[in-house]
């Protein structure tokens, strides 16, 4: 996966990441979204003040045609596509025209102490990709262990001749 190329390789965490993998009260923060999307949402500006309180903006696709969840500002915006993160049919760009109408674009700033999810921040996977680095060790020498065992049992077997007559 793409996602997890960029985030092993850059050692920062990608806002698909945040947004779908990590859990905040045993929730991950699209859950938290689509559950106040699904039955608080009845315009455009309610979608625009639903992502601000998670610290994103929303806004339409120059290149795909369809919306763009983005995190920050300047260099140090971050963007995902929003199918991406919403694939269900419900959620998709053209389910929300035809429920709250055609796109309008949002004036709303982002909160910096977000009130969905932990906040989305450079810093917050650095911890995991150090677990996920020391778990790749552990299973590193374990599989060197059990190949030792394994060598030490095969030969320890007795060694199986058919009789010669």
């Amino acid at each position: 996966h793409k996602v997890c190329l960029m985030e092993n390789k850059s050692g920062r965490p990608s806002l698909y990441h945040y947004l779908l993998k990590m859990h905040h009260e045993n929730r991950t923060v699209a859950d938290e979204l689509k559950s106040e999307m699904q039955f608080k949402t009845s315009s455009w500006r309610d979608v625009h003040a639903l992502f601000a309180r998670a610290g994103f903006s929303v806004s339409q696709s120059p290149h795909a045609g369809g919306l763009l969840i983005t995190h920050g500002a300047g260099d140090d915006q971050v963007s995902v596509c929003w199918r991406k993160i919403f694939p269900e049919y419900r959620f998709s760009y053209d389910a929300l025209i035809a429920r709250i109408g055609s796109f309008q674009p949002g004036n709303v700033e982002p909160y910096s102490v977000p009130e969905i999810g932990m906040g989305y921040s450079d810093s917050l996977s650095m911890r995991e990709i150090n677990n996920r680095v020391s778990q790749c060790n552990e299973r590193a020498i374990a599989r060197m262990d059990l190949k030792g065992r394994y060598k030490a049992y095969t030969m320890a077997l007795p060694v199986y001749r058919p009789d010669r007559s």
